[in-house]
């Protein structure tokens, strides 16, 4: 009984160690907070459309704005660092 314990504990240690991310796999996932700083140019912790547009390479200002609003999930007219992170998931 006690020898059928002991395996249960090492094995739940086993996969709770290798489920964990190592700091290589830390390192590799992508910083969406980085590209969120880098187009909140004014700092108040949301992206307007005149900032996102500014740095966007997409061709027409219909097209910016349809990917603006796709992002923009709740429609305020800004883009959240939550709304980023999760439009960055569905793209994954």
């Amino acid at each position: 009984m006690e020898l059928k314990a002991l395996k249960l504990s090492l094995l739940a240690f086993g996969l709770f160690a290798f489920s964990q991310p190592t700091s290589a796999q830390e390192s590799k996932k992508p910083s969406y907070d980085k590209i969120f700083k880098s187009y909140d140019t004014n700092k108040d912790g949301s992206i307007s459309f005149d900032e996102y547009k500014k740095d966007n390479d997409i061709d027409t200002v219909e097209e910016i704005k349809k990917m603006f609003d796709r992002i923009d999930s709740d429609s305020n007219n800004t883009i959240s660092l939550e709304e980023l992170n999760y439009w960055y998931s569905l793209k994954r």
